[in-house]
């Protein structure tokens, strides 16, 4: 039900690009037919609208395991990750702010970029080796996309005061977070 192509063309064009992407398609289409359409076009789980969120949180842990994802330095191994004035939950994907109790949800990708930066305090870190680490592209000089840049902006405005100061831009180099 995307604009333009299916949920289904996506996935079979991923795959007929080689691509090993770990795919869960999450869908309001139910019928037994859509979901061995899903299975088939090269979906590695299917959920179908209503779940449960603690479901979907495991069925996604369970396809980043088996798909080795976890193991490349995901924010898995950690289970709090301190950020600026935030402290982030990796199994429940929400930070809490240190001093006011506030708190935000975040994506999977969000945390795996705070990980990143975290891990990697005081030193750059390029757009290059994000998009390698936290997208997973295989070849990432060859990728012309400005996904990091947009994805930091909206993590910034997330994060909110003070965010710009926890992860720096450095002109031409990528992003840091300061030790």
């Amino acid at each position: 039900m995307l604009p333009g192509l299916s949920g289904f063309d996506v996935c079979e064009q991923l795959r007929a690009a080689g691509r090993q992407t770990p795919v869960l398609m999450l869908t309001a289409r139910g019928a037994e037919e859509d979901v061995l359409r899903g299975f088939r076009c090269g979906a590695d789980d299917y959920v179908v609208k209503p779940f449960s969120v603690a479901e979907l949180t495991a069925r996604v842990e369970a396809l980043l395991r088996r798909s080795g994802a976890l193991d490349r330095g995901a924010p898995a191994r950690e289970q709090t990750i301190a950020f600026g004035d935030w402290r982030i939950d990796v199994p429940s994907l929400c930070a809490r702010h240190a001093r006011d109790d506030r708190s935000i949800d975040l994506t999977l990708r969000d945390v795996e970029i705070l990980a990143l930066l975290a891990r990697e305090a005081g030193r750059i870190v390029s757009r290059r080796v994000l998009l390698a680490e936290v997208w997973g592209y295989p070849d990432p000089d060859r990728v012309e996309t400005r996904s990091v840049d947009m994805h930091i902006a909206k993590l910034r405005k997330k994060l909110g005061a003070g965010a710009t100061a926890w992860i720096e831009t450095v002109r031409g180099a990528g992003y840091r977070h300061p030790a």
